[in-house]
């Protein structure tokens, strides 16, 4: 029986700035930079394999980025922005990305879409720990969505519904035959998301979403492992005495793949979360949330537990 011991300590530092600009009525600029500096080192001990450590290692991470916001006639809404990264060991890459929607007034329909390029680079725990790969490369891709939203005036109804796809190279994923992160040459993920919202009473508001997801490895032609194809939630918002808030939330998570052969599934499961807040003067506030309140064993990674019933609280101070 092989021993094995490995330990990870990271910390990260970040610092951004952020300045809106307001043109003009119709043009609103959004202009920033942030810079952050990831440090990390592990140990690791197998007793068939012997010691494996690593010396600290450093990450640098500097971007800027530039977002124009566009409102024409309180109908038409659109952004562009640009963000270019400079990463210390993987260099300089520039990603964009284009949102618009379109308001008829008169039907209460809202039409949208967005159009937009993404890039990310592995994190030194995905690089160095003993489930790493020191040659692992960024992940890239390009996305699109297209979709509707339609207003009701039935107990102040929306409905909607958005078509979507992503493409993808070199797409950072674990791999559960090797356990090990490896690059998926290139992959891609599209599908369906319903949403409904719904107010039969100023306090009162229920949310029902909705996501049909298909996957493929596009050189494989294999599922992507531990993606659903299908996921839902209801969520239940109260407010009442003008300084309570009571929110009931369900998560339904279905059957998806464990491994990227596709020969192992893992099963389905329903979370149910329940979180609350009391405004106690209008610059304090105590909240507090229970997670998975049934104490349901479920597992996002196969073979990995995770957290069962867990209570949280706090206080919130505002000046």
């Amino acid at each position: 029986m092989e021993i094995l011991r490995s330990s990870f300590h990271g910390q990260s530092v970040k610092l951004d700035w952020q300045h809106t600009l307001k043109l003009h009525k119709t043009t609103t600029l959004v202009l920033g930079i942030e810079t952050s500096e990831d440090n990390a080192k592990t140990d690791s001990y197998s007793s068939l394999w012997g010691t494996n450590n690593f010396d600290e290692k450093f990450a640098r991470t500097t971007g800027v980025y530039l977002q124009d916001q566009l409102n024409l006639f309180d109908a038409w809404f659109s952004t562009f922005g640009v963000r270019v990264d400079d990463h210390s060991k993987f260099g300089t890459e520039a990603t964009y990305r284009f949102t618009t929607a379109y308001l008829i007034k008169q039907t209460d329909t809202r039409l949208k879409g967005s159009y937009g390029t993404g890039f990310k680079a592995p994190s030194l725990y995905q690089l160095y720990s003993s489930y790493g790969s020191p040659d692992l490369k960024p992940d890239k891709s390009i996305g699109w969505d297209v979709g509707v939203e339609q207003g009701l005036p039935f107990m102040k109804t929306t409905l909607g519904a958005t078509w979507f796809r992503n493409e993808y190279s070199q797409m950072i994923d674990f791999d559960m035959n090797t356990y090990k992160y490896n690059n998926i040459a290139k992959a891609h993920t599209h599908g369906l998301e319903l949403t409904a919202a719904l107010q039969p009473v100023d306090d009162l508001t229920f949310k029902v979403s909705y996501t049909y997801l298909e996957t493929r490895d596009d050189i494989s032609g294999k599922q992507l492992v531990r993606r659903p194809k299908n996921k839902a939630s209801f969520d239940i918002n109260y407010s009442f005495l003008k300084k309570a808030n009571v929110n009931l939330g369900l998560v339904y998570v279905g059957t998806r793949y464990a491994n990227a052969s596709n020969t192992q599934k893992m099963k389905d499961y329903l979370l149910v979360n329940l979180a609350g807040s009391y405004d106690i003067t209008k610059n304090l506030q105590v909240f507090g949330r229970v997670d998975n309140l049934f104490d349901r064993q479920y597992e996002e990674v196969a073979g990995y537990g995770t957290p069962g019933i867990g209570a949280y609280g706090g206080v919130k101070v505002s000046f």
